[in-house]
């Protein structure tokens, strides 16, 4: 994982975002926070449940696109009908 000096942080924002994980439940030990702690910190999720979501809504806008170009095609095919082709 990458710690804060190689994302540009300081030790200020270290410690702010140590202080954010222990306010949403994280371990906040003296070592540099890695990028999935600085993830947990600010949004308040764990990575778990973020990867969850964005799956889910991955499936959920696929599903959508699909009964989208279902309901044009039947469109077509009904608009098509009415004019004998």
């Amino acid at each position: 994982m990458a710690d804060l000096a190689s994302m540009g942080g300081g030790l200020e924002e270290d410690e702010e975002i140590r202080g954010a994980l222990e306010d949403v439940g994280g371990e906040a030990e003296g070592e540099d926070l890695g990028i999935t702690e600085k993830i947990e910190a600010a949004t308040g999720m764990h990575l778990a449940g973020i990867v969850i979501a964005v799956g889910l809504e991955a499936v959920i806008l696929a599903l959508v696109e699909s009964l989208v170009e279902y309901c044009h095609d039947a469109a077509q095919r009904r608009h098509g009908a009415k004019d004998g082709i």
